[in-house]
Parts: C-alpha cells; sequence; structure tokens
C-alpha cells in the first residue's frame, strides 16, 4: 500500500485526530495495535483487517516531509522497525531530491514557454521593423519626386 501526500479525506480518524496529524505535528513514531481502530485493505479480491500500524516520520530539514506507514495484520519483527528507522533520512533526502527535480522540470518547461513567447514577438517586431524600413524608403522616394515636382513647376514659365 502506498500513497503520495495526504489526503485528509481519506486519512483514518481517532477522536478527530488522524494519525498522520500526530506523526506530523510531533516529529515522533508512532505505533498502533487495534482490534477495530484500523483499517481494512483490499488487494483484489483479499481483505486483510489491519492490527498494527507504524507511522514514521520523514524528516529533512526540520520538517516532515512525509510519512512512511507500515501496516500489518501481525506485529512486524523488530528488525523490519530498526529498518525503517535507518533508511527514513535516505528516504528524505531521495523524496526531496525528488520534489526538487519536479520544480526543475517545471520551471525548465515555464522558461521554455517563455523563450517560445519570446521567439514570436522578436519574429513580429522583425517583420514590423522590416515594413517601417519599407514606408521609409518609400516616403523618402514620394519626397524626392514631390521636390522633383515641385522644381519643375517652379521652373517653368507661367
Amino acid at each position: 500500500m502506498s500513497a503520495y501526500g495526504f489526503d485528509k479525506a481519506k486519512s483514518v480518524k481517532k477522536e478527530n485526530f488522524g494519525f498522520s496529524d500526530r506523526v506530523i505535528q510531533s516529529k515522533e513514531i508512532v505505533e498502533i495495535v487495534s482490534e477495530d481502530e484500523l483499517p481494512v485493505v483490499s488487494i483484489g479480491l483479499v481483505n486483510f483487517k489491519l492490527r498494527y500500524l507504524l507511522l514514521v516520520p520523514v524528516i529533512y530539514n526540520n520538517q516532515v516531509t512525509s510519512v512512511l506507514e507500515l501496516g500489518s495484520v501481525n506485529k512486524p519483527t523488530e528488525e523490519a522497525r530498526e529498518y525503517l528507522e535507518k533508511i527514513k533520512d535516505q528516504l528524505a533526502i531521495g523524496l526531496t531530491n525528488a520534489k526538487a527535480f519536479v520544480q526543475l522540470e517545471d520551471f525548465v518547461g515555464e522558461l521554455k514557454k517563455l523563450n517560445d513567447d519570446y521567439h514570436k514577438q522578436n519574429v513580429q517586431i522583425k517583420e514590423q521593423n522590416e515594413n517601417l524600413v519599407k514606408l521609409h524608403q518609400e516616403l523618402k522616394v514620394r519626397q524626392e519626386n514631390s521636390k522633383f515636382r515641385n522644381r519643375k513647376q517652379s521652373n517653368l514659365p507661367s
């Protein structure tokens, strides 16, 4: 069973206080042994009634980045608990790096879009500049023609 992030609507509640919330606030491991307070896990056609739940805060930079939940029908061995305790720091670093990588990918995507937009604007500006240069040349030609006509008219006898 795995999840990404926290879904408060689906979190298991006991006395209006979610198990994950308790772990996030205390930053300590929470161990719950219960016959009736824990959820049933469905995997295909098989349902498991959890009787044991271990919630391990994954902490990076003094902030809880996630909560590792281990649910079981029977209490796991002490080795399993020690293993979770050992890997939580590496997990925190890995999750933080993954989050930073996703943010970096988003940032690169935004920069690419901005670059494309600027490129399109640059093309439009170049086209407008070329049109302005043409119009300027046409005005110069017209001005020269007008000056030529004016001289010609002034040289004509009246």
